[in-house]
């Protein structure tokens, strides 16, 4: 292989010390730091260059100065021996924390020429004895004060120290106890279990043993106690065995709080921590039940399995807490929509499932989830925002008790894709043709992941006219798949599956790669260009990466920024128009164009438009379907062009498909189109061979 093996000792040092847990320093005499070890950014917290500025007394509690004073002084004055304390530093968040250090006097140390110092975090261990040094204490003190009796007793059993509680105990004063036996106080019934367990105990250190034995009250009566006997022989502050007695008179008391504890654990196991609702276990005790009474009464049983649409790019955008909250409001609302007696229940993650028991119709099931997915047109309140979260239902439906629990979720689940891949916001029902079309969705995602590393994906381009000129001044790339079985594959049959997976990132940064080649190539041949616009996503909207991606895409096409416009979808700018409005200024910081796709779909009013750097408003398919048929849709179009126009604004229409929508567009104002009328989206040599008749 070539090479000497051996490890460069300086590199191995370098390497460990910036994997270290523990920090590493050097400082002049005069306390100036020269040098902090990487490790101090986990660590302290610290970058090393900020650690350097504070580092010093500064950094030091102000209890533990004196101390770190004579180590210091003592480093400086005894250069053969290593100076030790223990102190606190402060950590970056705020918060003091333990450290044991070590300072080395290593000035005549060519490689290090100063006071070195090895600190290794402590703070764990510190808090440990800590409490252990206060638990010793308060143990003390209760066996001083405690309710209960603690006794201590010979090998033999012989009573050799008894708390004071042993009055309101048993009625004896302490010093009457002892050179007693147990036996000599226990009920004769009880006295062969004590002496066995009692001997098994005593024969193995720090054993314990739990018995409960009647012992003679000096009242005169047999009284239960419970004892815990601790072999504690040959601890040399005992010598002895520790018996804890506890009348157990207040049996009742004590089985009520560990029946309370049980309650709370089977809950907690039986519950989401997070919304507090029913989790996956106990909805399938439920729906087993459910089942089996739907069995007997000849009804139905619904199971509604919910999904947030997009979740993860809210979570992504707006951070995990506010994920959280997003959930939490989500099971509140759910709650409050389904009827005395269901079960609302989380799966896990953003998936939600409905029970609903006693239908007397299945259509009764699909009537509850429309209302579900209705009820989340509305936005839900968080502490701190608002947001629209919608959602999708797949619904299952077991008819007079078949089916089982697992499979019923299932077939929910199989629904529930199928309804996201309507297009969101949907309700589907389940039936058996769903299997196979899940199993056809994981072969696509297989064979789409495939598809991307073989560079199976193209782009074709879609022409866009000018409806000044006729002329050809643009074109849209869009992906297509060319499938070595099933030929060319338009983004329908794999986008929505790609959003899904996460593939919808790389596909994206695909598309905008070829098309500014593309456009640079076209530059080339035409003086002013073809302008190439290239649809983002919403996952590469709220990539950090996003600019710095899109530029290097620009520089080595060569393509000059204002031929590229990027088109995103209004409702994508409206999940957090702040953050959209950063990443847009930045965007535009380069020179590129930006468009607002599917304007009118979404949420956006002119006024926001005012604060976003946009140059084209592309309005939406759906109404210029309407052109020439709807007087609605004609004044919504038309108003869309004064206003934008208004706001200096560019404005496309798209989805032109007909002559007649083609003169309303130019009798409005309308600046460009595109649309089948216009120009299918076709391999680069097609627009390129217009482009050369225009």
């Amino acid at each position: 292989m070539g090479g000497d093996p051996r490890l460069d000792p300086d590199a191995t040092w370098s390497h460990l010390a910036h994997l270290s847990r523990e920090v590493f320093t050097i400082a002049t005499t005069d306390g100036e730091t020269t040098f902090v070890s990487p490790s101090v950014r986990w660590v302290l917290g610290y970058e090393p260059d900020d650690f350097m500025e504070l580092a010093g007394i500064a950094l030091v509690h102000p209890d533990d100065r004196a101390t770190v004073s004579d180590l210091w002084t003592a480093a400086l004055t005894n250069p053969d021996a290593a100076a030790r304390a223990r102190y606190r530093l402060r950590h970056a968040d705020g918060s003091w924390r333990w450290f044991d250090v070590a300072y080395h006097n290593l000035l005549e140390d060519p490689a290090v020429g100063g006071v070195a110092t090895h600190s290794h975090d402590v703070h764990d261990r510190e808090l440990a004895d800590e409490a252990l040094r206060t638990n010793e204490a308060r143990l003390q003190a209760l066996m001083r004060n405690a309710d209960d009796a603690i006794v201590i007793s010979d090998a033999l059993g012989r009573f050799v120290w008894t708390s004071p509680s042993v009055k309101a105990l048993w009625g004896y004063e302490p010093e009457t106890l002892l050179g007693d036996t147990l036996l000599d106080k226990v009920h004769p019934d009880d006295r062969r279990e004590l002496i066995r367990r009692f001997a098994s105990m005593t024969r193995d250190q720090r054993s314990s043993v739990r018995i409960e034995a009647r012992v003679w009250h000096a009242d005169g009566h047999w009284r239960w106690y419970e004892c815990i006997f601790t072999n504690c022989l040959e601890e040399p502050a005992v010598r002895g065995v520790v018996a804890n007695v506890r009348d157990t008179t207040d049996r009742a008391l004590v089985e009520q709080a560990l029946r309370a504890s049980e309650q709370r654990l089977e809950y907690q196991a039986t519950h989401d921590h997070l919304t507090d609702l029913p989790n996956r276990t106990l909805l399938l005790d439920r729906l087993a039940m459910a089942l089996a009474r739907a069995g007997r009464a000849g009804r139905h049983v619904g199971v509604l399995l919910l999904d947030v649409d997009n979740f993860k790019v809210l979570n992504d955008s707006r951070g995990h807490a506010a994920g959280d909250q997003l959930l939490v409001a989500l099971a509140r609302r759910l709650t409050g929509l389904v009827r005395a007696g269901d079960t609302v229940a989380r799966l896990g993650g953003d998936e939600f499932v409905v029970l609903s028991e006693d239908l007397p119709d299945p259509a009764d099931a699909v009537e509850q989830a429309e209302i579900l997915v209705d009820a989340f047109e509305e936005p839900l309140r968080l502490p701190a925002d608002e947001i629209y979260a919608t959602v999708s239902v797949g619904v299952a439906v077991a008819r007079a008790g078949s089916g089982s629990p697992s499979d019923l979720l299932r077939d929910a689940d199989a629904a529930m894709y199928e309804a996201k891949s309507r297009g969101r916001s949907r309700v589907a029902i389940f039936d058996t043709s769903l299997h196979a079309t899940i199993r056809d969705r994981h072969d696509i995602e297989t064979a789409l992941r495939h598809a991307i590393a073989a560079d199976q994906l193209v782009v074709h381009y879609q022409p866009i006219i000018d409806l000044g000129t006729d002329a050809v001044t643009a074109a849209e790339a869009l992906v297509r798949w060319q499938h070595p079985d099933r030929g060319l594959l338009l983004p329908g049959a794999f986008i929505g599956i790609a959003e899904e997976s996460g593939l919808i990132g790389r596909i994206g940064s695909h598309v905008l790669r070829e098309a500014c080649l593309r456009a640079s190539v076209w530059q080339s041949h035409r003086p002013d260009g073809v302008r190439v616009s290239v649809n983002l996503s919403a996952r590469q909207l709220d990539d950090p990466g996003l600019v710095t991606e899109l530029a290097a895409a620009l520089d080595v096409a060569g393509l000059s920024p204002e031929l590229l416009l990027v088109e995103i979808t209004e409702t994508c700018l409206m999940r957090d128009a702040a953050a959209s409005a950063a990443t847009l200024a930045r965007l535009k910081a380069l020179g590129v164009r930006i468009s607002i796709d599917d304007f009118g779909t979404g949420y956006s009013s002119f006024a926001s438009l005012r604060s976003l750097p946009v140059d084209q408003l592309k309005i939406d398919r759906s109404f210029i379907d309407g052109l020439g048929v709807d007087e609605r849709d004609e004044a919504v179009v038309a108003a869309i062009v004064q206003m934008g126009h208004m706001l200096d604004l560019e404005v496309l229409a798209e989805g032109v498909e007909r002559a007649e929508q083609l003169e309303h567009l130019r009798s409005m104002g309308c600046d460009a189109a595109q649309g089948f009328h216009l120009g299918r989206p076709e391999p680069a040599t097609t627009l390129e061979a217009m482009l050369e008749s225009c």
